[in-house]
């Protein structure tokens, strides 16, 4: 099944780096973590906090994250950002209001965000970015983003083989044809399959879910599922107890450029009043699944 949509083609090649940030001040500054869970801080508005998928782009001067004060239908939600310019980190300034889960073009140089259920972006003009441009008239590419090879991830409802609800889902855009096709099994399951990460080089995929046919400790835990090499996806794996805390929900995956460190939104409380973004050395946790994949 193919649908049709119009879209502007954005280069993603890679970029020259003019000067590449110091070591001491990538990640705003802050001292990175081992492999414990430790809090990411960002500067967000009274009554909101930092949730959801973050984006930094490959030379670190960039990072975007989203705030919201719910989730309720009446919940509040903006897409902000910091840069990294002048020898010193700037920011954080408002990309867009009522908008969620940035995602950054291999160069940097434009942004795809969720906005009234469909994809939009913004294009950076120097310093700044352009007023959002409408993307696709396809509704809901949750978590959007775009690898290496210019291939887009979604999770969508309308894919070819769609297997739940919502499926993660590969999508291929030529001109105006773009065909849509689920991931299949046995990343998806029959009920939603919501937030994920997938590497830049497509060899793993990072997803939050309560699926209960493989290990886990809490509610809505994290795991991973390598890339076999024909194209199909392993048996998704169980991060481990020391990210799947049981007495806490997780969400929102995102893995730094260097694929050092696993960005990811966290709470204990029913009413996410102490939800906030942790971070965690994820490379080495990786490695070891890696070896007993199947």
């Amino acid at each position: 099944m193919r649908y049709f949509c119009s879209i502007i083609f954005i280069s993603i090649g890679f970029a020259c780096l003019a000067q590449t940030i110091p070591v001491d001040s990538l990640y705003l500054g802050q001292i990175p973590p081992n492999e414990i869970p430790k809090k990411f801080n960002f500067l967000v508005s009274p009554t909101f906090a930092a949730v959801e998928r973050i984006a930094i782009s490959n030379d670190g001067k960039s990072i975007l994250y989203q705030e919201n004060n719910g989730y309720s239908p009446s919940s509040m939600t903006r897409d902000k950002y910091y840069k990294y310019e002048n020898n010193k980190w700037n920011g954080p300034y408002i990309l867009v209001d009522n908008a969620e889960a940035p995602a950054l073009s291999i160069t940097g140089d434009t942004v795809f965000f969720g906005h009234q259920g469909f994809v939009w972006y913004s294009v950076r003009n120097g310093t700044h970015w352009t007023q959002k441009l409408k993307f696709s008239n396809i509704p809901y590419w949750h978590y959007l983003q775009i690898t290496n090879s210019g291939t887009y991830y979604a999770a969508m409802k309308n894919a070819k083989g769609k297997i739940g609800k919502t499926d993660w889902s590969k999508i291929i855009i030529n001109k105006t044809d773009t065909l849509i096709t689920s991931l299949g099994a046995p990343l998806n399951t029959a009920n939603d399959n919501l937030d994920f990460y997938i590497s830049k080089d497509e060899s793993f995929i990072i997803f939050a879910s309560d699926r209960t046919d493989i290990v886990k400790y809490g509610y809505f835990d994290l795991f991973v599922s390598f890339r076999k090499n024909d194209s199909t996806w392993t048996t998704p794996q169980n991060l481990g107890k020391i990210i799947n805390d049981p007495g806490e929900v997780r969400w929102g995956p995102f893995v730094s450029p260097d694929g050092k460190y696993l960005f990811y939104s966290r709470t204990s409380k029913s009413d996410n009043s102490d939800a906030c973004t942790y971070w965690i050395r994820i490379d080495n946790i990786l490695d070891v699944l890696r070896k007993t994949m199947n």
